[in-house]
C-alpha cells in the first residue's frame, strides 16, 4: 500500500459525507473500521474514497481526516495531507489499521460504488451499515431492477459489473 502526501483545501463537499460510527455499526457488516469512516456519492474533484479516523483529536474531524482512495476493483491508496505525520495521524501510517480499512472497502465495494454512482442513496447504505435495515431492504433501495438471484455482496458486485453500474 502506497502512502501519498499532498495538500488539500477543505471542501464543502466533505461535509455531505455519511459517517459510519464504530459504536453504531454492525461489526459483522463493517468488520474493524476504527472509530469512524466517511463515505459519499460522487464528487467531481476526486474519485471514490473514504475518509477515516487519523488517530488523534486533530485528525478526527471531517475536514482533517485522512483519505483512502479506491478504484472499482478495490485497489486502495492512502492520501495524507502534507502536514500529517506519525504523531498527529498515526492511523494513516499503521499498516494493520489500513489493512482493516482495505478489507472494509473490498468487502463493501458494491455498496460504496453504488452510492458513488448514484444508484443507492447514502442514507440507505448508512442504515445498512448501522444495522437499521436488512441486506434485502438495502437491495430494494438500489435504483436499478435487481434480479432475485442477487443475495450477497459478491453477487451484487458481479451483477453491477455485468451491467456497468460502476460507470456514469
Amino acid at each position: 500500500m502506497k502512502i501519498y502526501k499532498h495538500y488539500t483545501e477543505p471542501s464543502e463537499s466533505i461535509f455531505a459525507m455519511s459517517k459510519i460510527v464504530k459504536k453504531y455499526a454492525i461489526s459483522d457488516i463493517v468488520q474493524e473500521i476504527g472509530e469512524f469512516v466517511y463515505f459519499s456519492e460522487c464528487n467531481s474533484s476526486h474519485g471514490p474514497r473514504i475518509k477515516f479516523y487519523g488517530g488523534t483529536k486533530e485528525t478526527s474531524t471531517t475536514e482533517k481526516a485522512p483519505t483512502l482512495e479506491f478504484d472499482s476493483d478495490g485497489n486502495c491508496t492512502v492520501r495524507l495531507a502534507d502536514w500529517m505525520d506519525k504523531k498527529n495521524c498515526p492511523n494513516g501510517y499503521d499498516k494493520k489499521y489500513i489493512s482493516n480499512l482495505d478489507k472494509f472497502v473490498k468487502t463493501n465495494i458494491s455498496i460504496l460504488l453504488l452510492v458513488w454512482f448514484y444508484h443507492l442513496d447514502e442514507a440507505d447504505a448508512l442504515a445498512y451499515f448501522h444495522g437499521q435495515i436488512t441486506f434485502e431492504d438495502l437491495l430494494d433501495s438500489v435504483k436499478y431492477d435487481l434480479p432475485s438471484t442477487v443475495n450477497s455482496l459478491s453477487e451484487l458486485d458481479t451483477f453491477c459489473r455485468q451491467h456497468d453500474l460502476y460507470k456514469f
